[in-house]
């Protein structure tokens, strides 16, 4: 009663939308054009789903990624994670109302970040800022006995922050003591290399982050500087504690790494200390425990926990499901959604196959939707221009060529990549239209870094990309649309 007026005037926006969303759907079938919508695999922790159904969710869970090509620290998304078994025992029936929404709306789909329905990265939403410190859900964990029986006897260092002398005066140099003695408490059992422990005012992730922005709040690049290298402190750990269960843990992600510097000139990765200052065997025993916990211990969980969301995907709606397969993927998880027929996003800079660079355009299947960039990575031109050794291995791989690459993404070269993924075998061959229009000079009028759609490490970026050339702009050009139309009619897209 108190806020009727203001939710009847939403109502009414919305039945608004509603209205002239379906004349469109209406029009667009009647031109024989198919509208592919979006479905992103969570919901924010104030949506009125959270609000309404609250049994569906894991409200202390945070979603998000391990470190991947996107964000080296991994990426928090704070929506919650869902509690699938409460749904299961529903039959999904949120899930079946969504689905019919959007079918109501939508040809096609994208199912955004398919390997939730696998297994999600959940994040402590209380203690968190970024991934590192999240874990996979389900997941077969690790017993305290089990890392014993394996020789991993020193379970508290694991689990703690590894922090000595040496490494504060790396990261903060004169003004080490000062950090010590301002965020750590010494345990004083080393007179030239002491180790410390975080204070309790400073002990997870969002007090640092609260800490240094009050501390350093007139300092820009003080803040930046002290957040970023106490944030790689306190997440450099081997095990994380489960948040639920007593005595298991979860092993680290990327355990040997603390960060990644990226430069025009390559990536460099910097060693985790407290993987590094480990002494052998343990240091060997965790590489290899983490190697089958994160790519074989799990595959049979996953893929017996997706089976019937997967059906539901495909069982409770017409529209063509194309999955968004991006991630740390195993070959079990790759099959099922083969075999549930989903199409598979292929993208050429990513590849499915770790021994491989790339993703090889001449072996898409046709079950598949390929790109050469999406929203959440930079443009061609802007990757062109990013790491120099990944261009180099991609001009003598992909275009055979042995000379060194051109500086800039050309137009040629734009269109070149344009016509391996047009010739491919993919169903659908999707662009980013600032790739489409990189093929002329005509249409260059942002630079490569302005073209970049997301960042997906900038949880504050708010998608605020805008093209610059309307529509009227590239239509009324018949250089450009002589050979888009060119390129379509070569490869038999059209």
């Amino acid at each position: 009663k108190q806020h009727e007026k203001d939710l009847q005037f939403v109502y009414w926006v919305q039945y608004v939308c509603d209205q002239q969303f379906h004349e469109v759907n209406k029009y667009a079938g009647e031109h024989h054009v198919a509208l592919k919508g979006d479905l992103p695999i969570g919901v924010h922790l104030n949506s009125v789903e959270c609000w309404a159904h609250p049994n569906n969710f894991r409200l202390e869970m945070c979603a998000g990624a391990p470190p991947d090509a996107f964000s080296d620290q991994g990426q928090n998304w704070s929506f919650p994670t869902y509690d699938w078994d409460f749904m299961e025992k529903d039959h999904f029936k949120w899930w079946k109302l969504r689905l019919e929404r959007m079918g109501n709306l939508f040809h096609a789909l994208r199912v955004d970040h398919i390997l939730g329905f696998f297994r999600i990265w959940e994040i402590p939403r209380k203690t968190s800022v970024g991934g590192m410190l999240g874990h996979f859900f389900p997941c077969n964990a690790a017993s305290g006995n089990e890392l014993r029986s394996k020789g991993l006897w020193d379970i508290d260092r694991y689990v703690r922050p590894y922090i000595r002398w040496h490494l504060l005066h790396s990261k903060f140099g004169n003004e080490a003591e000062w950090v010590s003695k301002t965020f750590f408490n010494s345990r004083n059992c080393d007179a030239h290399d002491d180790w410390y422990d975080f204070k309790e005012e400073f002990d997870c992730e969002q007090k640092i982050v609260a800490a240094c922005q009050e501390m350093f709040k007139d300092d820009p690049g003080k803040y930046k500087h002290y957040k970023t290298c106490l944030l790689q402190l306190i997440d450099d750990v081997l095990m994380v504690r489960d948040p639920v269960l007593y005595d298991v843990y979860h092993p680290r992600t990327e355990i040997t790494i603390e960060h990644i510097e990226l430069s025009p000139s390559g990536q460099k990765n910097f060693l985790s200390p407290s993987w590094a200052e480990l002494p052998e065997p343990q240091k060997t025993i965790i590489k290899d425990f983490y190697h089958d916990f994160t790519y074989k211990r799990q595959n049979d969980l996953w893929v017996s926990k997706a089976k019937p969301k997967l059906n539901l995907l495909k069982n409770s709606t017409n529209m063509l499901i194309c999955a968004e397969d991006l991630g740390q993927l195993t070959d079990s998880i790759l099959q099922a959604i083969q075999d549930e027929a989903l199409l598979s996003l292929r993208v050429q800079r990513m590849s499915k196959d770790p021994k491989k660079d790339f993703d090889d355009f001449q072996s898409f299947s046709y079950l598949s939707v390929c790109c050469p960039s999406t929203h959440d990575c930079s443009s061609l031109r802007g990757w062109w221009e990013e790491n120099s050794d990944v261009i180099n291995k991609f001009w003598n791989k992909q275009f055979g060529m042995p000379d060194s690459p051109c500086k800039h993404c050309e137009p040629w070269v734009s269109e070149s990549i344009l016509k391996q993924h047009l010739f491919s075998n993919s169903m659908w061959a999707i662009f980013l239209l600032q790739d489409v229009t990189g093929i002329t000079q005509n249409f260059r009028r942002q630079t490569p870094m302005e073209e970049q759609i997301n960042f997906p490490s900038d949880p504050e970026h708010k998608w605020k990309y805008r093209y610059p050339y309307t529509l009227e702009e590239l239509i009324n050009d018949n250089e450009f649309t002589s050979k888009v139309h060119e390129l379509c009619s070569i490869s038999n897209r059209i």
